[in-house]
């Protein structure tokens, strides 16, 4: 799974940044800097935050309080 941003510049064609944080059975809480998110005008999203799932695996992921803090 990866989890990215998008602003109203990036193409429909999965090529934004994505981070992939190491998913476990348990709660986790994740940190991403939003200067990581290069391709991505945090003035200019559209798409807050993305879940993006490769593979054919099933998963179920819950997600719980996304932030933004700049």
């Amino acid at each position: 799974m990866e989890v990215g941003i998008k602003d109203n510049t990036n193409p429909d064609d999965g090529s934004e940044v994505k981070r992939t944080p190491a998913i476990t059975s348990s709660w986790q809480t994740y940190s991403f800097p939003l200067s990581t998110f290069s391709r991505s005008d945090t003035k200019r999203v559209y798409v807050p935050i993305e879940l993006v799932f490769n593979g054919s695996t099933a998963r179920t992921v819950y997600l719980r309080d996304v932030r933004y803090v700049q």
